[in-house]
């Protein structure tokens, strides 16, 4: 088998003019050159493609360090994404291009769920989201129609069979948040039954963004070792510490799984910001990992905080990638 899938990627260069806020992507396949439209093609004339499988990346940040393993931290656990160009210094976010790793070079989720569900799935493999947490609302929403119209202008809207799709997200950091909110329009175009899941991993908001803001439906606090909800924010003051998060708001016909930590980034012991958080009535994913302790006196919110794993990146996608696999296999065998 070949180290790198042969798709083709889209937008994996760097030009700001063109591509600030459309994300990097591919659909797998080990076919040379592959796209959207080569992917409606099998669908159509297959019959047997049940799911679309949507990978969205946490934020890309330039590589801190001269180890190869620094490009592996930034979301090739989940997409594959192996960098092989450097364009750092034109900003603060990754502007590289990147190679996508298959099984025979790196068993991300990626690869593995290629490898299990290639025959009745279409993997959306975003690279890089570019929902970046310091991107003004206007980019924000520019880079979120541009991914709404990678799913349903070149994909799903061109099927002719459309009854049996059913789409499964799972999103990392930003791209966490960005699959809640992929979710909340799902609902508002009547498909949230097309959704068999949605796996998020350590959702991250910037609670310095309103609009970002009022996607948290409660907030918790902990205080003389006693968890209390709180209706309205606690003042910016409590965001340094791991005592804190939001609850996100959920809907009540979608199937959530979500796990968050609050040790922040690496060697940090705790971060201000951005946070992560919980999401009303997910199911968590510690439930599926091994030796992960949740947050005492766990209730439904408090027992999607994971109180072991040391850090976001890559640490989050290291304890949960099996967890992912184990209900992608659940969900997509129906």
């Amino acid at each position: 088998m070949a180290d790198y899938f042969k798709s083709h990627i889209y937008n994996n260069f760097y030009n700001s003019a063109l591509t600030d806020n459309e994300c990097t992507y591919a659909v797998l396949s080990h076919k040379d050159e592959f796209m959207c439209h080569d992917a409606v093609n099998y669908v159509n004339s297959s019959g047997s493609v049940k799911n679309i499988i949507i990978l969205l990346s946490g934020q890309q940040s330039p590589p801190r360090e001269a180890d190869h393993d620094d490009d592996i931290k930034f979301s090739m656990r989940l997409t594959g994404g192996d960098r092989i160009t450097d364009n750092s210094n034109d900003g603060p976010f990754w502007n590289g291009q990147y190679k996508i790793a298959a099984s025979g070079k790196y068993k991300s989720i990626a690869s593995k769920l290629f490898d299990s569900h290639g025959n009745t799935s279409i993997i959306l493999d975003v690279l890089n989201t570019k929902f970046d947490w310091l991107k003004n609302t206007e980019n924000k929403e520019s880079t979120f129609d541009y991914i709404l119209s990678v799913i349903f202008d070149k994909l799903y809207d061109k099927f002719t069979d459309k009854n049996k799709i059913k789409f499964f997200i799972c999103g990392f950091s930003r791209g966490a948040l960005l699959a809640l909110l992929l979710a909340k329009k799902f609902s508002k175009m009547n498909l949230s039954d097309k959704i068999s899941g949605i796996v998020i991993i350590d959702t991250i908001i910037n609670p310095g963004k309103k609009e970002e803001v009022d996607l948290a439906d409660e907030w918790y606090l902990r205080k003389n070792s006693i968890w209390t909800k709180q209706s309205k924010r606690p003042s910016a003051f409590f965001y340094e510490y791991y005592d804190f998060f939001p609850v996100l708001k959920s809907l009540d016909n979608i199937k959530y799984f979500n796990v968050f930590q609050r040790r922040g980034m690496g060697n940090f012991d705790t971060i201000k910001w951005p946070i992560g958080g919980a999401v009303k009535n997910a199911e968590s994913l510690i439930k599926f990992a091994e030796n992960v302790i949740p947050e005492s006196d766990a209730d439904g919110n408090l027992y999607q905080y994971d109180s072991t794993t040391e850090g976001h990146t890559p640490y989050m996608l290291d304890t949960y990638k099996n967890p992912v696999l184990k209900i992608a296999d659940t969900l997509l065998s129906v």
